[in-house]
């Protein structure tokens, strides 16, 4: 890569996996961000926190 053009690798674990696509999606507002991975893994132990699984209005019709 170089000063103006960035890379992320991103892995995720969650217990309301989405696709990478979705990930990506929350990312485009870094314009310099030119190559992105993403792994998605289902979390399947016990939620650390108190979770609620997102809504319909809560997750972009793209990634449904």
């Amino acid at each position: 890569m170089s000063p103006y053009h960035l890379a992320a690798m991103v892995v995720l674990v969650t217990h309301f996996p989405q696709s990478p696509d979705h990930y990506k999606h929350l990312l485009e507002g870094i314009p310099a961000l030119s190559h992105v991975v993403i792994e998605v893994n289902s979390c399947h132990g016990e939620p650390c926190i108190e979770v609620q699984p997102p809504t319909q209005d809560q997750v972009p019709a793209a990634s449904l």
